[in-house]
């Protein structure tokens, strides 16, 4: 027989189960949003529940048993709860681009205005921060755009946040050769909206002009037919493409031809199923890992910093537990980016978050902190987090 609960009441609805009661149910009044209906629970997902609770209290590191709380309280329901679950699981760790996604899904579920658009913005936001995603930064673009009252009615307002955050996402992972066309792409179908209802006049063209050449001068394997489709959309303006575009758009597809045997690479390398023969599935890894150098490398001697930095945080999403490459990512950034000491600030406290055992990684953040002039504080502050944190040699 089902328990029927209200979610404030999760504890009484415990010692209602030990106790046996006749109707196997309880109810209390709440004013709470999530205690308004009552929610169905057998019991053993009750005792599922309160023993995953226990546990966390008792263990608040363990990964594993926050996953299984997070899912269990999405199949309960128990929105309240959810929330809080996810929130104390990205206190303590990153979260992969499937914990954050699911994460924004639970939050959609429930939206009923504006103020609950601006908090899955603020996911959106935090998701970036932890591993680059393509389908991250493609949905916080798409929720701005299609949630924001004023982006969906091409306001002024609407319009210049849709452009800021589209922006961000071009600067972070417009060049990701595999996926960063998806970008572009919907950042231009939003500025033809714009010009369809006859805002902006020329200079809403000249902007429309200026993402197609711009992604055409981008090493994209997403551009296939780009440049056709620019044309047409020039010829419609009585237009044609300056030669010069034609000539940096021929350049950028055989940048992406370069790219395309690696680009393989990596994807079968992701292709690896955890349920095949695990000497097997080690291999994939391994092979994926690789592959990932490989490219790596073929960045650094293009010599493009901005790409180089892009390959290294693709490799991160894939591989965020391997401190080896977050110490080969600052070691980049410090001697190739040294006029940016922000972005080796950020690298080394998302890289000790990950990796919170390697005494390298502590101990390459706290220089960093000292060559930018952190104060004595902060380097305090570092040092004890260090020092509490199990480090292994």
């Amino acid at each position: 027989m089902a328990d029927h609960i209200e979610e404030d009441d999760l504890a009484q609805a415990g010692e209602d189960a030990a106790d046996g009661s006749s109707d196997g149910s309880s109810s209390t009044s709440s004013s709470s949003d999530d205690s308004e209906a009552e929610i169905e629970m057998q019991p053993a997902q009750l005792e599922q529940l309160l023993a995953l609770e226990a546990e966390l209290e008792a263990n608040p590191q363990a990964y594993d048993k926050h996953v299984q709380y997070v899912t269990l309280l999405r199949q309960l329901k128990l929105r309240a709860r959810l929330r809080a679950a996810h929130e104390a699981m990205a206190s303590l760790f990153p979260l992969t681009e499937q914990l954050w996604l699911e994460w924004v899904n639970d939050e959609l579920e429930q939206v009923k205005g504006e103020e609950e658009v601006a908090y899955i913005c603020t996911l959106f936001r935090r998701a970036t921060q932890d591993y680059l995603s393509i389908d991250v930064w493609k949905q916080y673009c798409e929720l701005v755009m299609e949630l924001d009252p004023a982006a969906s009615a091409l306001t002024p307002d609407g319009v210049k946040a849709v452009r800021a955050v589209c922006e961000e996402a071009i600067t972070a992972a417009g060049l990701h050769v595999a996926g960063g066309a998806a970008l572009w792409a919907a950042y231009r179908q939003y500025e033809l909206k714009v010009l369809a209802v006859g805002q902006g006049g020329d200079k809403q063209v000249d902007r429309v002009r200026s993402l197609f050449q711009r992604q055409l001068q981008q090493a994209l394997a997403g551009n296939v037919g780009l440049l056709e489709e620019y044309n047409a959309w020039e010829k419609e303006q009585d237009k044609e493409v300056p030669s010069h575009i034609m000539a940096a758009a021929a350049k950028a597809q055989e940048a992406a031809e370069l790219r395309q045997p690696y680009e393989e690479a990596v994807a079968k390398g992701k292709e690896a199923d955890a349920d095949i023969e695990l000497q097997a599935f080690a291999a994939a890894i391994a092979a994926l890992l690789a592959a990932f150098i490989s490219y790596i490398k073929l960045e650094q001697a293009q010599g493009n910093p901005a790409r180089v930095q892009l390959m290294y945080e693709r490799a991160i999403a894939a591989f965020p537990m391997t401190a080896e490459l977050w110490v080969q990512y600052g070691r980049y950034l410090e001697s190739h980016l040294r006029g940016m000491p922000q972005l080796t600030r950020t690298l080394y406290s998302r890289a000790v978050r990950n990796c919170y055992w390697s005494a390298e990684l502590w101990a390459a953040g706290l220089r960093d902190l000292d060559r930018s002039g952190a104060s004595a504080e902060e380097l305090r502050g570092m040092w004890q987090k260090a020092a509490g944190a199990g480090l292994q040699p």
